[in-house]
């Protein structure tokens, strides 16, 4: 998994919606 730094020009819009549904599950995963 490659390195999260939101100032990379060579994110793709598509990764970036990988990382934050990963954000997601994980804040979910807390939750429960």
């Amino acid at each position: 998994m490659r390195p999260n730094t939101p100032l990379s020009p060579r994110v793709d819009p598509l990764d970036r919606g990988v990382l934050f549904i990963n954000s997601v599950r994980y804040q979910t995963a807390k939750l429960e």
